[in-house]
């Protein structure tokens, strides 16, 4: 199964061994459309009103039987179907890991990059979401 991830399961992000022991195959790096991100210590997707707003993830094949332990790990969240531009121009739909509470995220920061990576290098800008 195909899945998009932006933020902690990223290379990079802090947690992408989890990916690497369920035995999933980078795919590419690409853009997910029509979301923005914002954080609280970790990422959250949110979807958005603009199909400009966009948000960087990777793609990753990972095995059928192994999607349970991610949908644990990723409780809370709501699991999407998307559509992913890749670097190389292809479009492929993927799963990906979605927020929808926005009370809970009131005291959190815009993402403004839309790139975890970027964001926890210090190489992005955040602002209050109001």
């Amino acid at each position: 199964m195909l899945l998009a991830v932006y933020g902690t399961l990223r290379k990079n992000g802090g947690a992408n061994v989890m990916l690497r022991l369920l035995l999933a195959k980078y795919i590419g790096k690409g853009e997910v459309r029509g979301y923005k991100m914002f954080a609280l210590r970790v990422p959250f997707a949110v979807k958005s009103n603009n199909p400009n707003d966009t948000i960087v993830v990777e793609v990753y094949d990972v095995p059928d039987d192994k999607i349970p332990i991610l949908d644990y790990y990723e409780s809370g969240y709501k699991r999407v179907k998307v559509n992913v531009e890749l670097e190389d121009g292809q479009t492929v739909t993927t799963w990906m890991y979605e927020w929808e509470d926005m009370d809970f995220l009131r005291d959190s920061e815009l993402v403004a990059c839309g790139d975890w990576v970027e964001h926890i290098a210090g190489r992005c800008r955040c602002y209050n979401k109001d």
